[in-house]
């Protein structure tokens, strides 16, 4: 058998399948490398995918609870205004009544006063 490699007792059959061989192996290898690299980038798209519905969920949440919040300040206020308006008509009834009485009495004087008395 005659060697084909300088130095080597291979025959070049044998140098042919193992360069076929090693070319498999490299092949394989950038293949397998590309894979993977196309899982860990498919897998950070779900990542970062996930990470912005989470934030879309949080700023849904946050909103709804905004306005609750605000809806609840609304109803607050709402019963103030309605206290504070029954207050103020009771205020102004009152106001009113002590009106009437003080009417009744100065025009009991102003009568008083305005009738001579002869005896």
């Amino acid at each position: 058998m005659s060697n084909y490699v300088w130095g080597t007792s291979l025959s070049h059959a044998d140098y042919l399948q193992a360069k076929s061989f090693v070319s498999d192996v490299k092949s394989a290898t950038r293949d397998a490398a590309r894979k993977v690299s196309m899982d860990i980038s498919r897998q950070t798209r779900d990542v970062i995918a996930s990470n912005e519905s989470l934030h879309r969920e949080q700023m849904e949440l946050l909103t709804a609870s905004t306005d609750r919040t605000v809806g609840a300040l609304n109803d607050g206020f709402e019963r103030i205004s309605y206290s504070m308006d029954a207050g103020f008509d009771r205020l102004s009834d009152g106001i009113s009544a002590l009106n009437s009485t003080f009417h009744w009495g100065f025009g009991a004087i102003l009568a008083e006063r305005a009738v001579p008395t002869f005896w």
